[in-house]
């Protein structure tokens, strides 16, 4: 299956490259800031087993995050999402990448995010991904659970060495624990934001 967000206003997208500069506290050294995009990208459900999306997958708009899937069968579930920018981006542009997440989850410690980042103009797809972190801020079920989702910033580092110079698209994949391997995370993409080097 793929989830489109709902449909919303968006303003022009420029590529996450930080072009802004401002004065560092020396007022002679410039560095960049940070850039912030919102999500606009799709999230793909499959079983794990298949390894990949089907063809012919179902296709349908809605939020993630307030919506719960799971495999007919079951089986253990993959689930990600996909954003891609557009164009290629420097690796060496940022040292950090931080996902903004909406997480209506009710399942504490069974969600990690792993950041990867894909060059798609290369016909092997190189990647390189940038690790896992964990989703710490689920909440517990409780009876009559009318709680509003919660936001939490999950960062991730660029390495000094990568398996890539560039990347035009982001991929990110939703690792589930024990025990709900079979449904999928109610968290939502809100937006990526690129943290250049230099920024304290």
């Amino acid at each position: 299956m793929i989830l489109w967000p709902p449909l919303k206003d968006y303003v022009t997208i420029v590529p996450p490259v930080p072009r802004g500069r401002v004065l560092d506290t020396d007022g002679n050294i410039k560095r960049s800031k940070p850039v912030t995009i919102p999500f606009f990208g799709a999230y793909w459900f499959f079983r794990t087993s298949d390894g990949g999306l089907p063809p012919d997958s179902f296709k349908s708009r809605g939020d993630p995050a307030s919506i719960s899937f799971r495999s007919t069968d079951f089986t253990p579930l993959s689930m990600e999402a996909r954003e891609n920018v557009g164009s290629l981006i420097d690796l060496n542009c940022c040292k950090t990448i931080q996902v903004i997440i909406t997480n209506g989850d009710r399942h504490p410690g069974t969600v990690s995010l792993e950041l990867i980042l894909v060059n798609t103009t290369v016909a092997e797809r190189p990647s390189q991904s940038l690790g896992k972190v964990p989703v710490n801020s689920t909440l517990h079920w409780k009876p009559a659970d009318h709680r509003l989702p919660v936001t939490e910033i999950l960062s991730f580092s660029i390495p000094p060495h990568s398996a890539i110079e560039r990347f035009d698209e982001l991929v990110i994949r939703f690792e589930l624990g024990s025990p709900r391997q079979n449904r999928s995370a109610m968290m939502a993409i809100d937006r990526l934001r690129f943290i250049p080097r230099g920024e304290l």
